[in-house]
């Protein structure tokens, strides 16, 4: 790109003087030809062009004015025309002022007024040139756009009808986007949640409405004291913590604790809160809700003490059923203690030789009867008694062996096959003895009256280790259920004997469930029904598994 100013005079005195001084300012000045000043203006070589009103009247200046004429839609070409006072007026002078971009420098001419104007020229010239880069890039975007046009005028009409579809369904979506938002203004405004944001570092900056009326304490004294003085002591320390982490990682929490009330008393408050990020993944804010959740809080201590109420009661009711077994239990070691007892009295008068032994074998005999009869009751008094469920670590053939006891100590007697099948791997279960007791007395009491008068009678007992739980079945060849009755058979109320109550499935599940396990029923092949139930496994009880867990038949 030229940028030169190009100079026209017939007086060499004048073209020296204007060069001297636009060389001094730094400006690229050079005498031309009216030939090559054509030629320049044509070709848009040149920046600007300076001439002389006697160059006007001596050369063919109309091929100049003939060139600006010519000059592309960008180019302008500055020219600075140097006349003097009291100068006639030509017509070619006329001719270039009209159709070309002329500046009229006085004489006697100045050099800062040269430099000036020979500037302001070479700057409106570089405008040009900016202006003819625009132009020739906005021509090369519209060949491209035409050539696009030519080429996506098919595929326009081809996806016509999918941005109209899309455009249907944005404007649907917008507006269920609109809808929601109003809803979950009204939603705010409504519910019982408080809104609530603080800084990236957990300073509070708001709270709803709601929240004086919720805890009676206002914002700046919240905001003052910070939500940890107002905690119940039980649950600063936690809060704390969560919070430290929370903030510290960047993670969304959930959260229930206590604050003390203005009047002194406690009330469950459940936070939620999410951060909101910006583009470099920091966090900006922390946004949630507070949620008044005392109501729900006693409402789930009323449902346990309920269901510990429910269970109690369904321990207590069975001691009708229990009554048979135990007076049978006790009937067998009371019954041989008394015999033992009254045979001593008589051996007694007779003491010589191995008379002696005899008696003290009788008596040895007597004891452990009687001991047997007390363990019986101590059993029973621990089932019937009422108490929390307390989770121990428990030996789960132990405790299977006990249950069966109660309920089949004269499986024999019976005429029933009871067997116990005990994997090493499932010998330690986290668990409330008494309350998983009552479930296994409830499943083989009920295996015992599926069994037929006549035929097979068989009841067993399977453990095995199922990944993190012990599984527990009970099997028995009675005639099975009936696909109608296997659908509600856990439903409280709901039972298939004639004078059963419907409850001791249901509680089985219930404290199955509290465990931490599930409890399902099947049919067995070839006949009959089994019962499983899951506990969570303890593996780091100390004690050798193998000795937990062997073989055992009844």
């Amino acid at each position: 790109m030229d940028e030169r100013v190009l100079v026209l005079t017939p007086e060499a005195r004048d073209v020296r003087a204007v060069l001297q001084q636009l060389a001094a300012a730094g400006i690229d000045a050079q005498a031309t030809s009216a030939a090559e000043l054509v030629t320049a203006v044509r070709d848009c070589t040149l920046g600007a062009a300076l001439l002389t009103v006697e160059a006007l009247d001596q050369y063919d200046i109309g091929a100049v004015t003939a060139a600006v004429e010519a000059q592309p839609a960008w180019s302008d070409c500055p020219i600075l025309l140097l006349t003097r006072r009291g100068h006639v007026a030509s017509a070619n002078r006329d001719a270039i002022i009209e159709r070309a971009n002329v500046t009229l420098l006085e004489r006697p001419l100045q050099p800062a007024t040269l430099v000036a104007a020979a500037r302001a020229a070479l700057r409106a010239r570089a405008r040009q040139r900016k202006s003819e880069l625009y132009l020739h890039a906005r021509d090369a975007a519209e060949a491209q756009l035409r050539e696009a046009a030519a080429t996506l005028e098919a595929r326009v009409a081809e996806r016509t009808a999918t941005l109209t579809q899309e455009i249907e369904r944005r404007t649907h979506a917008e507006a269920k986007l609109r809808d929601s938002e109003e809803l979950y203004r009204f939603t705010i405004n409504l519910n019982a949640q408080v809104a609530w944001s603080t800084t990236a570092r957990g300073a509070p900056l708001s709270v709803g409405p709601g929240w004086p009326e919720l805890t009676g304490i206002n914002f700046d004294e919240f905001a003052a004291r910070g939500m940890g003085a107002i905690a119940h002591p039980d649950d600063a320390a936690r809060l704390a913590a969560t919070r430290a982490r929370t903030t510290a990682e960047g993670r969304a929490f959930d959260l229930e604790f206590r604050i003390r009330m203005p009047d002194g008393n406690y009330r469950w408050l459940r936070s939620r809160g999410s951060p909101r990020r910006g583009a470099d993944g920091a966090v900006l804010q922390w946004y949630g809700t507070i949620e008044d959740v005392d109501a729900r809080r006693n409402a789930e201590a009323r449902f346990n003490q309920l269901q510990a109420d429910l269970i109690h009661v369904s321990r207590v009711s069975a001691m009708g059923a229990m009554a048979s077994v135990l007076a049978h239990e006790l009937n067998q070691p009371l019954t041989a203690t008394a015999n033992y007892v009254r045979g001593s009295r008589k051996l007694l008068g007779t003491l010589a030789g191995d008379t002696v032994t005899t008696v003290h074998d009788a008596l040895v005999q007597a004891d452990a009867s009687t001991a047997k009869a007390a363990e019986i009751l101590r059993r029973l008094r621990d089932l019937v008694a009422g108490g929390d469920a307390r989770r121990r670590i428990e030996n789960l053939p132990e405790l299977i062996r006990e249950a069966g006891s109660m309920v089949l100590a004269d499986a024999g007697a019976l005429g029933i096959d009871y067997m116990i099948d005990l994997d090493p791997q499932a010998a330690v279960v986290s668990a409330d003895r008494i309350q998983i007791q009552q479930v296994l007395i409830n499943l083989l009491r009920n295996a015992v009256e599926a069994l037929g008068p006549t035929g097979v009678r068989r009841i067993a007992i399977q453990t095995r280790r199922a990944g993190t739980h012990c599984e527990i079945a009970v099997h028995d060849s009675g005639p099975g259920v009936h696909a109608d009755a296997a659908v509600r058979l856990f439903e409280p109320f709901h039972s298939t004997k004639e004078t059963g109550l419907g409850v001791g499935l249901s509680i089985c599940r219930t404290i199955v469930e509290a465990h931490g396990g599930k409890i399902w029923h099947a049919p067995q092949p070839g006949g009959g029904t089994i019962f499983r139930f899951t506990l969570q496994h303890a593996p780091d009880l100390p004690a050798p598994l193998a000795a937990l867990a062997g073989p055992a038949a009844g």
